[in-house]
């Protein structure tokens, strides 16, 4: 087994997940201040929120999962295939909902690229 490749591996997975975590408490916070988070975007309801926060911890808790390959029947490319399936599924999913916070949008778009970034190192790893 490459040891480069597997420690690649574990790096964006461990970057996913701080990744997944921020967002997390972006979402948390767009909860904890939700009346001037919506003064802000009257479209933002807290359905939004409430779904937003289930999808990332649902996130967080497979990423984490992925951190010990130990328990992975899967060879290692099978699994940075489906890690970087798996951060493109987010993409389905999580349509950046806080189009109208100033706070929190563009820290949010960061956030999502280097997620995309990840999953484009992943897709690499696959190639070699």
């Amino acid at each position: 087994m490459n040891k480069s490749k597997e420690k690649q591996y574990e790096d964006i997975v461990e970057q996913s997940i701080g990744v997944f975590s921020e967002l997390e408490t972006i979402v948390l916070s767009i909860k904890n201040n939700f009346i001037e988070e919506q003064r802000q975007d009257p479209r933002l309801t807290i359905e939004m929120v409430d779904k937003s926060l289930e999808l990332l911890s649902s996130y967080l808790a497979r990423f984490r999962g992925y951190q010990d390959r130990s328990k992975s029947e899967w060879s290692l490319e099978k699994d940075i295939d489906y890690v970087s399936q798996t951060i493109q599924s987010f993409f389905r999913k999580f349509d950046n909902p806080f189009l109208g916070s100033e706070r929190w949008y563009q820290r949010i778009v960061q956030l999502q690229d280097q997620l995309s970034e990840q999953a484009r190192e992943l897709d690499s790893l696959i190639e070699e």
